[in-house]
Formats: structure tokens, sequence, C-alpha cells
């Protein structure tokens, strides 16, 4: 499709966010845990390492890239 997004700004995130997956991939991937016992902590973390900002930036850029077209 030719958009390629633009990460630079996010690279900070983009780390944090990988940090809280690698964190709780056993538990995503294994069924090791009760997902009620941690869902909301493991959404809370990825809040706090910023998947919200990344989300809305890459959102943005997308739409950038539709208007051009």
């Amino acid at each position: 499709l030719g958009f390629v997004p633009d990460l630079s700004q996010l690279t900070t995130e983009i780390a944090a966010i990988a940090n809280v997956q690698a964190e709780y991939k056993a538990r995503r991937e294994c069924g090791t845990n009760d997902p009620a016992e941690w869902y909301e902590e493991y959404i809370g973390k990825l809040k706090t390492a910023g998947i919200d900002k990344v989300r809305d930036e890459l959102q943005k850029q997308y739409d950038e890239f539709l208007e051009s077209k």
C-alpha cells in the first residue's frame, strides 16, 4: 500500500510496550494463568507504557497518508 510509519518519535514507548509484552508473554500465549487474574493489570501497564500515544500517532500518520492519495 505504500504506507510506512515514522516511528522515530515513538522509540521510548515502543520499547516500553515490548517490555510489557515480554513480561506477559507466557500468560498470553500459553494460558499459564486465568486471564481474569492479570488482564486488567496487563492493559494498565500497556497504557502506562504509552500504547495510546503510539496508536494515536500511527492513526494520525495513516490518515494523513490516505488524504495524500
